[in-house]
């Protein structure tokens, strides 16, 4: 139960427009409603002269909940072509009352078929009782409307999330259902926080998982000193106590389900005044249940990594730096796959999974390295023709290294795109590269990305037969190999990510 001063700040008042070229009309209607309350809500004229004014007020005030609208304004039938106009842009749920002076040039029972209108009323035959019984009528049929679009946009809102929600993308889902909170509860105030922690675990700082206005951003925590002081005690306590509490900077809303606790505040006077309490436990118990999702997700995802980075560093145990290059390496492909997303270089072929396990799939690059002896990558000269032989073994090496790994296993995306990464990563985009003398786009994008990052992180490290390059040397090396050994559009985007690093 939401523990919240039932005092605040007046609700707005129901928007009425005026639509008539009588200005005595104006003044008679204003007359004779004033003083009207419906469900603690005063009413607010806005008046209009014309068809063309009524559309652009419309605009203006998309919240009107009543048009009063004469047939006869600027043509004869003016008020007929701005009804219709009205429902064709898209103002499907205001309230048209017709008024006319003259009924028989409008018809009643055509009119109210052909043009989606709530009510026909004759001016002569308009008394104030029938005048406030139809108003009163409107705005009650506005508001049943209203909530069932509410409800209706909240169910679509659920729906599409679901469609396209991914573990990647548990920030997306939650702001899109953070939004559509928002829309629900009628906040007034666009500012809105949301935070999140696991269970009652009184060390653990709440996390932010979706902001509006000026808020924090997602990811930083409640401790910080971009909440105000109070506001930070209201939502601790909120967490504490396990119930909504207000005050006077705003109000919380708390919601519990499987092992999440999830709290929001909202800025200003009992901002959920108007919030349907039923739909609004559930949309937050969804966001819960996203979040315990996404976070049994990671910890799996973090499993499956400590496993194949174990993997990775034990085929590079002849380098004592492995560990670091590594990590650089899963890193740097990591960036350019997220710089390729940016700049749409390859639409349709990069997606969340993709960047999430570029970075292992790197790590792996060289795991046919294991079946080598470690004298034979250590050597501080140039291969002769039988070691360069043995050496370029390592790629059906790692094939089949991660082909037993993963027997009996369905293959993961992860380890999908490592096969790749093994496979690929030493064909050059011109074709003489080995294993295959694979050509262009032929060559698996993953591996494309890999061996821009890899010649870039090894000519950066010291070897037993050279010393490392600098970074500048290493991008113009890298760089003059456009077209010939690398992807064009990878190399572009790697330059970016190393000049955006070396800037920041």
């Amino acid at each position: 139960m939401n523990d919240r001063s039932q005092a605040g700040a007046p609700l707005p008042p129901w928007k009425i427009l005026i639509a008539d070229d009588d200005r005595d009309v104006h003044t008679a209607t204003r007359m004779a409603l004033r003083g009207v309350d419906f469900r603690g809500r005063t009413l607010e004229f806005i008046d209009a002269y014309s068809g063309e004014e009524t559309l652009a007020l419309l605009r203006a005030n998309p919240d009107t909940a009543l048009v009063f609208l004469d047939v006869i304004m600027e043509s004869a039938n003016a008020g007929l072509v701005a009804a219709q106009r009205i429902r064709e842009s898209g103002f499907d749920l205001v309230r048209i009352i017709i008024r006319t002076g003259f009924p028989g040039e409008a018809p009643e029972r055509k009119i109210i078929v052909d043009y989606d209108i709530h009510d026909y009323k004759e001016k002569t035959g308009l008394s104030l009782q029938k005048l406030f019984t139809a108003v009163i009528s409107a705005l009650r049929a506005y508001t049943d409307m209203m909530s069932l679009e509410q409800h209706r946009r909240g169910l679509m809102s659920v729906l599409e999330a679901v469609s396209w929600f991914d573990f990647n993308a548990v920030q997306r889902y939650v702001a899109g259902m953070v939004a559509e909170f928002c829309d629900l509860a009628r906040l007034q105030s666009p500012l809105l926080v949301v935070l999140s922690r696991a269970g009652k675990q009184a060390a653990q700082a709440p996390q932010v998982v979706a902001s509006f206005g000026d808020w924090p951003a997602v990811g930083e925590i409640c401790a910080t000193d971009q909440l105000p002081v109070p506001v930070q005690e209201l939502i601790l306590a909120s967490f504490e106590q396990g119930r909504a509490l207000s005050a006077g900077d705003g109000a919380t809303w708390f919601s519990r389900g499987d092992g999440i606790e999830l709290v929001t505040f909202a800025a200003g006077p009992d901002p959920y005044a108007e919030a349907d309490q039923v739909l609004l436990d559930v949309l937050l118990s969804k966001v819960c249940q996203a979040l315990s999702n996404h976070r049994t997700f990671a910890a799996v995802i973090g499993e499956r990594d400590a496993v194949l980075w174990g993997l990775a560093l034990r085929a590079e145990r002849w380098n004592r730096g492995a560990a670091v290059e590594l990590a650089a390496l899963a890193s740097l492909a990591t960036a350019i796959a997220q710089r390729l997303v940016t700049t749409l270089a390859f639409p349709g072929e990069i997606d969340s999974a993709f960047v999430r396990d570029i970075g292992v799939a790197a790590a792996l690059h060289d795991l046919g390295n294991e079946a080598l002896e470690v004298g034979l990558l250590a050597r501080n000269r140039s291969f002769d023709p039988d070691e360069r032989a043995a050496m370029q073994a390592h790629v059906s090496a790692g094939r089949q290294i991660l082909e037993s790994f993963s027997a009996g296993t369905a293959q993961t995306a992860a380890l999908a795109l490592a096969g790749e990464v093994i496979d690929g990563h030493h064909e050059r985009f011109d074709g003489s590269g080995y294993p295959r003398r694979l050509r262009g786009t032929a060559i698996p994008l993953a591996a494309r990305v890999v061996a821009v990052a890899d010649v870039y992180i090894a000519m950066t490290a010291a070897r037993p037969q050279r010393p490392a390059l600098s970074a500048a040397a290493a991008c113009a090396q890298i760089s003059s190999g456009k077209d010939s050994r690398f992807d064009p559009l990878i190399v572009e985007a790697f330059l970016e990510v190393v000049a955006a690093g070396a800037s920041g």
